[in-house]
């Protein structure tokens, strides 16, 4: 259930129409986003979330009554906007094209989220939140990627191939180191075409 913002009174109520406690409230969950990519969940005191965001204690239990309720709010909040729009990056008669596309996307918006990068495979074990919130975002990449191939190839293709090579890609991309990793850089614009067309050649037998 979505945490709603509470609007009772109280020495630290924000009226609706503050900013200020809008900032407030965003600024705690950067500092909970930061700190528990950093140091883990539970590594993680509500007294150095509320020191990084530069707020009282009390104003960080306003907002969020338990330190897993900014958990909460950080899985429905932050992981919003995630989605691929595989109508945009199909190339119709070029499913290769569109695979490396996604790719890159891919790669982009685990480079700009720490939830996404760090916290959703950090805790994946810990907390069955998380590891529900992780299997639906792969679920949704795996629909992306079967939608843009429907949209990409040039003929008929058997559904299980699709799902298939859709799955294929999805692991794929899991293997791909981030912009800046120190685990050898990022895969060559070459390597993406080559691993994307294996993958299409193997789909097209479907055909």
């Amino acid at each position: 259930m979505p945490l709603r913002t509470p609007t009772h009174g109280g020495k630290h109520s924000p009226r609706a129409n503050d900013e200020t406690g809008a900032s407030a409230r965003t600024r705690i969950l950067n500092a909970a986003e930061q700190l528990f990519a950093a140091q883990g969940f539970d590594g993680t005191p509500t007294s150095h979330i509320a020191r990084d965001a530069g707020v009282p204690k009390g104003l960080l239990f306003y907002y969020f009554p338990a330190k897993f309720a900014l958990l909460t709010a950080l899985l429905e909040e932050r992981l919003q906007g995630t989605e691929i729009d595989s109508g945009a990056l199909a190339v119709p008669g070029d499913p290769a094209s569109g695979l490396v596309m996604i790719a890159e996307r891919y790669c982009a918006e685990q480079a700009r989220s720490t939830m996404l990068r760090v916290v959703l495979w950090r805790e994946q074990h810990t907390h069955a939140e998380v590891a529900a919130a992780l299997a639906s975002y792969l679920h949704d990449l795996e629909q992306s990627i079967e939608q843009l191939l429907s949209l990409s190839v040039s003929s008929a293709v058997d559904q299980r191939f699709l799902q298939a090579a859709s799955r294929l890609w999805a692991g794929y991309l899991r293997t791909l180191p981030l912009p800046g990793a120190a685990t050898g850089g990022q895969r060559s614009a070459m390597e993406l075409r080559l691993a994307a067309d294996l993958v299409c050649s193997g789909m097209n037998s479907g055909q």
